[in-house]
């Protein structure tokens, strides 16, 4: 990668090392000498700020949230898709839309339960069942980016 990239988050996945950047996603690899190098992944090419590895029962998966072009779900085989439309059940249209996360967090109690920390529009949480993400709820009251999240012991949320 070039030395002029800034390094918004790294994460383990699938035997791989990712980089979020200013400049989309890079995945690490084995150049024939051993040597490692960043090649950019796929066609991730917009800023990524939080990565964040997830196991739900038997599926594994890599989160990347974007501030332009929604979250991206990385499957272990490299298959890119976005979170909107058809994969979140939501009884309105409105929570099925793509969205832009600044922060991601999988939650520790409840382990099928993520939550976004949104750029500007508060906290959106989803639940995770099988390829399918269904919207639990929005809570707007949070004013400003949210780039951070963590979840107490009991479950509680601090942003």
């Amino acid at each position: 990668m070039a030395d002029s990239i800034n390094n918004n988050n790294f994460s383990r996945f699938n035997g791989s090392v990712y980089v979020a950047t200013d400049n989309g996603v890079f995945k690490s690899g084995t150049k024939e000498d051993g040597t490692r190098v960043f090649n950019q992944f796929n066609d991730i090419t917009v800023q990524v700020f939080p990565l964040q590895t997830a196991k739900v029962r038997t599926d594994s998966f890599l989160l990347a949230g974007s501030l332009f072009k929604g979250v991206y779900q990385i499957s272990a085989n490299g298959k890119i898709s976005i979170l909107g439309g058809n994969a979140i059940d939501a009884k309105d249209e409105i929570n099925r839309r793509e969205f832009d996360a600044r922060s991601i967090l999988q939650s520790k109690v409840k382990n099928d339960r993520f939550y976004f920390g949104l750029n500007s529009q508060g906290l959106k949480i989803l639940d995770y069942d099988k390829g399918i993400w269904r919207h639990v709820t929005n809570i707007k009251s949070i004013k400003g980016s949210i780039i951070f999240l963590e979840e107490l012991k009991n479950g509680d949320l601090i942003a």
